[in-house]
């Protein structure tokens, strides 16, 4: 009895949803396609951008034993400010530079490694697939800076067991807590 009362409105309802299933369908079609090239698009973006060396923290660890007097090596921490909060860690003896003041900071850089021709500045930050140490580190590249980038970033030196210090207080930037 209820299916002959309701037989009308389950038609109604299925036809709904074998159009509403179709449209579906074809967004999710749509969102793949758009990923896809997207991708790509990265993909050939990436192969137009200067190249850019990476190093692993292990190696860049074996290598600071190496290192002689000669040769200026810097490590340089180019998180924003945005990402340190009290008691975060740094790599032990890097240098802070702002990815937002890397005109600045590039200044106080090249006046820092003046009386050294020979230098190393290896990048980390804590972005995945190190995007900004590899923004920074094609920026440096136009300006002649040698740089490489640590692969893995701070996790990285973290998990080869790289010494560490906090970061300076005047570094932390206090963000808004919401209790």
């Amino acid at each position: 009895m209820a299916g002959f009362v309701f037989a009308r409105f389950l038609r109604v309802a299925i036809g709904w949803v074998e159009r509403v299933g179709h449209l579906t369908a074809a967004m999710l079609g749509g969102i793949v396609v758009l990923y896809i090239l997207w991708v790509v698009l990265s993909l050939l973006r990436e192969t137009r951008l200067p190249k850019v060396e990476k190093i692993a923290a292990r190696d860049l660890r074996r290598h600071l034993q190496t290192v002689t007097q000669e040769t200026l090596l810097i490590i340089a921490d180019v998180r924003s400010r945005g990402y340190y909060d009290p008691g975060m860690h740094r790599i032990k003896n890097s240098i802070r530079v702002d990815p937002g003041r890397i005109r600045e900071d590039l200044e106080v850089l090249q006046e820092f490694m003046l009386p050294q021709p020979d230098c190393e500045i290896y990048l980390y930050c804590s972005c995945a697939h190190e995007a900004t140490s590899m923004r920074v580190a094609r920026m440096l590249q136009r300006e002649n800076c040698t740089t490489k980038v640590i692969r893995g970033g701070l996790k990285a030196w973290v998990k080869a067991g790289g010494p560490l210090e906090p970061v300076p207080h005047d570094d932390v930037e206090h963000l808004p807590r919401f209790e």
